[in-house]
């Protein structure tokens, strides 16, 4: 029988006896590593969905346009388990595509996103002017984000 002046020691989680007993060796460190990281990017995606149904309300002579639009592709859009057959078919509706566009136009998800040009930048012994185009550029094309694709789909996929 237990002693009532000192505690039993609890078992807060499962250790395993051995390494071999994980099939990955951090695995809950990596589950919340993975789980924050889910949550941070999950963020952007809320305010952009927030500042897109924002605007939408401002703006009542756009929705039934978007409405129309909407249901004339639905039945391309929606398979009978309420899941999406394609995203490509949610590229080609163009007032949406339109409408996510403007509002990342207007309320970009970067917080640091500077509407004017810096004044000239002094580097010894040159000078960067606002001209100044990098040399990797001329021989590339422009750069890109490599998750725009991605970026534009959620909003695209939440709002209809």
């Amino acid at each position: 029988m237990a002693s009532p002046l000192r505690p039993r020691p609890r078992k807060v989680y499962h250790k395993p006896e051995k390494p071999d007993d994980q099939p990955y060796p951090h695995r809950l460190e990596i589950a919340s590593n993975l789980y924050d990281q889910s949550l941070a990017a999950i963020e952007n995606t809320a305010s952009h969905w927030h500042t897109l149904h924002y605007e939408l309300a401002r703006r009542p002579d756009v929705q039934p346009a978007l409405r129309m639009e909407l249901l004339a592709a639905e039945p391309h859009l929606i398979a009978s388990d309420n899941t999406f057959r394609d995203l490509k078919a949610v590229d080609s509706l163009r007032l949406l595509d339109a409408i996510v566009t403007e509002t990342l136009r207007i309320y970009p998800p970067s917080a640091v996103l500077f509407r004017a040009l810096p004044p000239d930048l002094a580097l010894r012994p040159s000078v960067v002017t606002r001209a100044f185009r990098p040399r990797c550029e001329s021989k590339h094309r422009p750069r890109l984000c490599i998750a725009i694709r991605m970026s534009s789909q959620s909003p695209k996929s939440g709002v209809g």
